[in-house]
């Protein structure tokens, strides 16, 4: 028979093959033929091999590029027919290396289930005798992408399954469905934290809307990865933004497979750990001491008193990384866009196995290259930046520099500043129930007054004059005079409750006359307007500690704007506060100077916010409130 043949080595176009050998000797002289019986096109091993070679390294060169690459070689007319045929000899040799490779493995017994996930980053995984642990052991990041879709009925017909070691199964995935089923902070038996309100600036749940939804099958893929940049896991997002219920499968596996003491980053990490603490697994995630953190770029975008809590840079443990991992993966994994858009779900999942493939193999590689040039920055800055300590210290040799304290207090004082203290609070409550028993004393002293005449009912005699009108009448005072006591007894108690609390002795009551009863009786009066004062301060103090990360070294131009948008966004804030504060200010005696909002945008320091030089926290002699520091 006669064999059209693809060779771009031997450059031959046609090769005489006996019926009977066809299938047989076209394997063993190097070609694979196209059809499984009788074939007419056979392309050869070298061929394939090099296609292979040229889709690892460059994801986007399509099938249809190549094949009328060969044509051009061979002089002949490029048809739909041959792009077909090549690419379904390309499955069949992708499914030969797969075999050997399951073949190998089994023989050298990495052929577990999760034998790749352990493995895959030596780095991250193997330890050595003696080597001291680290806190936290391993750095993960994830993170949705939305540019990896499929449309909804592109390659219907083809049923083929494709065997990724990435991907984890959708059934594994939709454990998760129903799993968050209360709201975030209202779970049983767990205690968590309020969750700060900067999530409101990111929308990564659920950004699918209808029409992409109706479109797509795949909207997109949800990744994880080590700090090494080598991939981790991979789910399908199927007609959905993304869903809690990817984050959660995607941590439970790490949990499974890596053990405790993982860090895992996410862009809304600051509220996932409610999220975690809704679902089915928070028990496994506090067994395995699991930490959620924010990375480093997209942290910036969040409000102060996130960044103090999730930011890497104020945490112990993660040096210089950034954790932006996911985000340079997906740079490299974008360029598949266009070819797996209308792909069927076999092709469309062999694209990302293959492209991962290598991008692991090419951070295999690279690994020694990148650990050594992070070391060599590391001892650059350590040189650096101690000659910067030893002129710190010369100038300033009592001061100690303890950032990880400064970071507290500022958080503290973050999360007070806009809350009236609690003895404040007691005292204007102890002011009010002093006005309070001096009514209750008032009324029943003027009841017990006016009822100075006391009847019985030995009063009511047929010679007394009294009759049956006067006795209910009398009945009411007496109802009157008891209820009044009651409620001065109760008023009495109350006080007597608040002055234990403030220990203020029984003798030393507050009195009208006194100046502690003026001091706090003022402050009531003036409380709203302190309030709003309190809140203002810690908006501006927030906002100027945001602008200092507003144009980071080394960020792009869209992360640049994207942080900057954040930033004004929270600064909706200060005009509300604004807006409260001048209303109230007017109305104080005497009046207080009104606030623009264009000048508190041109604060560059806090030392030019004119409150804060009255503030009662003192915050500019406060030592993290320093330019230097």
């Amino acid at each position: 028979m006669t064999v059209d043949v693809f060779d771009f080595y031997h450059n031959r176009t046609v090769l005489q093959v006996p019926n009977e050998l066809a299938n047989t000797s076209l394997i063993h002289i190097g070609f694979l033929r196209c059809s499984p019986t009788v074939p007419s096109i056979a392309i050869s091993f070298k061929c394939l091999e090099l296609y292979h070679q040229l889709r690892c390294r460059q994801s986007s060169f399509s099938i249809q590029a190549y094949v009328k690459v060969l044509c051009a070689l061979h002089n002949a007319t490029y048809m739909q027919m041959f792009r077909d045929q090549f690419s379904n000899t390309f499955d069949t040799y992708l499914a030969i290396l797969q075999n050997i490779c399951l073949q190998v493995d089994k023989e050298l017994r990495c052929d577990s289930p999760d034998w790749q996930l352990q493995h895959n980053c030596p780095a991250c995984t193997n330890k050595l005798d003696g080597e001291p642990a680290l806190y936290p052991a391993l750095l993960k990041a994830m993170d949705g992408n939305t540019s990896a879709k499929r449309m909804e009925n592109a390659g219907h017909a083809d049923c083929q399954v494709f065997p990724s070691t990435y991907m984890l199964p959708l059934n594994d995935v939709d454990i998760f469905r129903d799993d968050v089923r209360l709201c975030p902070g209202e779970c049983e038996g767990n205690q968590v934290d309020k969750v700060v309100d900067c999530t409101e600036n990111w929308k990564a749940a659920n950004t699918a809307d209808e029409d992409t939804i109706c479109v797509f099958e795949q909207t997109g893929i949800f990744l994880s990865a080590c700090r090494h940049h080598i991939v981790q896991t991979v789910v399908e997002m199927r007609q959905s933004g993304e869903l809690a219920k990817y984050l959660l499968v995607t941590i439970s596996k790490l949990l499974d497979v890596h053990g405790v003491n993982q860090a895992i980053r996410s862009d809304i990490g600051c509220s996932l750990a409610t999220t975690v603490a809704a679902s089915s697994i928070p028990d496994k995630a506090s067994r395995n001491n699991l930490i959620l953190v924010v990375n480093a770029f997209h942290g910036h975008a969040h409000n102060r008193k996130c960044q103090l809590a999730n930011h890497l840079l104020y945490l112990r443990g993660f040096g210089l990384e950034d954790l932006e991992t996911c985000e340079r993966i997906f740079s490299s994994s974008n360029v598949m866009a266009p070819l797996i858009h209308h792909a069927s779900h076999f092709h469309y999942v062999q694209y990302l196995d293959l492209h991962f493939d290598q991008w692991d193999v090419d951070r295999y590689l690279e690994l020694s290259c990148f650990l050594c040039n992070n070391y060599k920055q590391v001892i650059a800055l350590i040189a650096k930046c101690s000659k910067d300590l030893e002129v710190y210290h010369a100038l300033h040799p009592t001061q100690t520099l303890d950032f990880e304290t400064w970071a507290s207090e500022e958080l503290e004082y973050l999360k007070n500043v806009g809350t009236e203290p609690l003895q404040d609070a007691l005292a204007v409550k102890y002011i009010e129930a002093l006005e309070l028993l001096h009514k209750c004393r008032e009324t029943y002293e003027k009841i017990k007054s006016d009822n100075f005449v006391l009847y019985n009912s030995a009063s009511f005699t047929l010679d007394s004059g009294l009759s049956y009108v006067t006795s209910q009448a009398t009945k009411q005072e007496h109802v009157a005079q008891r209820s009044a006591e009651c409620k001065l007894q109760n008023q009495t108690n109350a006080v007597e409750e608040l002055e234990a609390t403030l220990g203020i002795e029984i003798e030393a009551r507050w009195m009208p006359q006194s100046g502690k009863y003026q001091e706090v009786l003022e402050y009531t009066q003036r409380c709203q307007f302190i309030r709003i004062v309190e809140d203002l301060e810690g908006l501006v103090v927030q906002r100027l500690f945001e602008l200092l990360k507003a144009n980071l070294s080394s960020t792009g131009y869209k992360l640049h704007k994207q942080i900057s948008k954040a930033i004004v966004k929270c600064s909706a804030a200060i005009r509300s506060a604004l807006k409260k504060y001048n209303k109230l200010a007017i109305k104080q005696c005497p009046p207080r100077p009104t606030l623009q909002y264009t000048d508190v945008t041109l604060y560059m320091s806090l030392g030019n916010f004119d409150l804060l030089k009255h503030s009662r926290h003192d915050i500019l002699a406060k030592l993290w409130t320093n330019s230097t520091h």
